[in-house]
């Protein structure tokens, strides 16, 4: 059975047609050869079946914001339930605890950072594997300079003016330049990365490393797991972070398939370094304090922040792959001339 071609409507996206050329080429999405009837999405080709999941993911972004909701949802849940849940954490269960809180959120995100880039998704394992190096980078560099050089883990400052710059030229520089080195040493030199949209995506599965890390950090400073402070911190520190990292992705997608100002990637540091800085500035006890410390205004707080910077990616992601559509087109008319 021929399929139609799609529409901009049903596509979801600026830009995107679909078109079925009899030719022979490889999926782009299982690299299988397309027998009989090759489906394509401006330059990209795909057979049947990831023809139609493509066109089906634009219904990725209202399941998101569902998931997002959920999960603050948590966070706040266990603002009520989890004083008296955390008594029953000891020995083993403490630490199996411990390490779902910290490695399950920053899962879950992955799999929908994912599924944002419906035109050619990047298989799991890769993504995985830039997680698993920011984590490693985050512990073996970014969190003995923070402890070790600058003593952030034992210094405080209540005045924002001080606090968010301080925040920013330290653990912000060093959270932007771990996912930095982490996708442009790794994700960045391989043949799949082969879209701006793929510098988000892994940018995304960087950052939720650093994440991961840095939550598991926050749990052993704490020498005891809370799962009304704790729940709230790690959920909402992994989207953050996983937000923070494809921001720095956008900008390597960019400069890997344009020319741009020498000023540009510095720039799109500096910028993330700062978003970092006033996120641990929301998040920290002397803000908390200065609020009267409600537990669950600092987590609506620092969730709207999180969904600020998660828009923020949509916009990104979805420009992203406009531009790579464009592009398509503008080859397929440049080959019928």
């Amino acid at each position: 059975m021929e399929h139609p071609p799609a529409t901009d409507a049903e596509l979801g996206t600026e830009g995107a047609t679909g078109t079925v050329a009899p030719a022979s080429s490889d999926c782009v999405v299982c690299n299988h050869p397309i027998t009989g009837q090759v489906y394509s999405i401006g330059d990209r080709s795909y057979c049947h079946e990831h023809y139609v999941r493509a066109l089906q993911r634009r219904g990725t972004w209202p399941s998101v914001w569902i998931l997002f909701a959920a999960l603050v949802a948590i966070a706040l849940l266990m603002q009520l339930v989890g004083p008296a849940l955390t008594p029953l954490l000891t020995g083993g269960s403490l630490v199996v605890a411990g390490l779902i809180m910290a490695i399950l959120p920053a899962l879950i995100w992955l799999f929908v950072f994912r599924r944002l880039d419906r035109l050619e998704p990047e298989p799991f394992q890769y993504l995985l594997g830039v997680m698993i190096l920011g984590a490693l980078i985050s512990g073996a560099i970014g969190d003995p300079l923070r402890r070790g050089v600058y003593g952030m883990h034992l210094w405080s400052e209540s005045q924002w003016m001080w606090a968010i710059p301080i925040y920013a030229l330290t653990q912000g520089l060093l959270l932007a330049l771990t996912v930095y080195i982490t996708v442009r040493f790794s994700a960045f030199l391989i043949q799949d990365f082969d879209e701006r949209a793929d510098g988000v995506i892994y940018g995304t599965a960087a950052g939720l490393g650093a994440a991961v890390y840095y939550n598991l950090r926050y749990l052993m400073d704490a020498g005891a797991l809370r799962l009304d402070v704790g729940t709230a911190r790690i959920i909402i520190a992994a989207l953050v972070f996983a937000s923070i990292g494809g921001l720095i992705g956008y900008g390597l997608g960019q400069v890997r398939f344009e020319p741009h100002s020498i000023w540009y990637l510095p720039g799109i540091v500096l910028l993330a370094a700062l978003l970092t800085g006033i996120y641990e500035w929301l998040s920290s006890e002397t803000f908390s304090r200065s609020l009267g410390y409600t537990a669950w205004v600092s987590v609506l707080i620092a969730a709207v922040l999180g969904a600020v910077l998660f828009a923020a990616i949509n916009v990104l992601v979805r420009s992203a792959i406009r531009q790579t559509l464009s592009e398509g087109t503008e080859s397929d008319l440049a080959v019928a001339r």
